[in-house]
């Protein structure tokens, strides 16, 4: 008799798990930029909510004020080209906590992120992945 909630509660806990498994896209920064600048509309129901791993070279980094003596970043831009060049699109990737790696401008590198939206403002364009994890390759 103990064994049935037992199973019932294992059995809303697989339930559980399964309904919370996100759909995993496998792209480069340049394949995605290039799918939103086809069609930013249908690009954004695809992506929404899943997760992206996505490869590419660094253009940007920010890095928090409060800890600018520290190679630390809490967003990675793939595709920026600056302010003169707002005509682009560019893929930004924030991450929940400051990265503390050795990474640069120009590195390439691989993130598990999820899409969060495509965004437009004063002329700048930009496909937001929100928190990004780095991949570590082997």
């Amino acid at each position: 008799m103990k064994a049935k909630p037992f199973s019932i509660l294992l059995l809303v806990c697989v339930i559980l798990t399964c309904c919370n498994t996100k759909e995993l896209y496998i792209t480069s920064a340049d394949d995605l930029m290039a799918e939103f600048k086809q069609n930013i509309d249908t690009s954004t129901v695809k992506y929404r909510g899943k997760l992206i791993k996505i490869s590419g070279v660094i253009s940007y980094i920010a890095r928090p004020k409060d800890y600018k003596p520290l190679a630390n970043a809490s967003m990675i831009a793939f595709g920026y080209g600056g302010f003169e060049e707002s005509s682009e699109l560019t893929v930004e990737c924030y991450f929940d906590t400051i990265i503390v790696r050795d990474i640069q401008e120009g590195d390439s590198i691989t993130i598990l992120a999820e899409f969060d939206k495509y965004f437009e403002s004063s002329g700048l364009r930009s496909i937001v992945l929100r928190r990004g994890r780095i991949v570590l390759e082997d």
